[in-house]
């Protein structure tokens, strides 16, 4: 759980070991050298966050499963 739920690693953004301050100095450095993949990891984790942690899209994906779970079919799984 943490940021490895909301982080891709390599694809919108850099996971390392919890308490490893040579891991972050390292993942800091490789973005510092290279502004291209900065701005390739940011459009990727705003894209992510849009996609995928859109409030009004979450509410409505929780009430369909709601509503198929109290429906005869989703009790029968039950």
């Amino acid at each position: 759980p943490g940021a490895s739920e909301l982080v891709e690693d390599g694809t919108c953004g850099y996971l390392v070991a919890p308490n490893s301050s040579a891991e972050v100095a390292a993942a800091l450095a490789r973005l510092a050298r290279d502004p291209q993949q900065r701005a390739e990891l940011g459009r990727a984790a705003r894209e992510r966050v849009l996609r995928d942690f859109d409030n009004a899209a979450n509410v409505k994906r929780m009430a369909e499963l709601l509503r198929a779970a109290q429906s005869p079919a989703g009790r029968a799984g039950a």
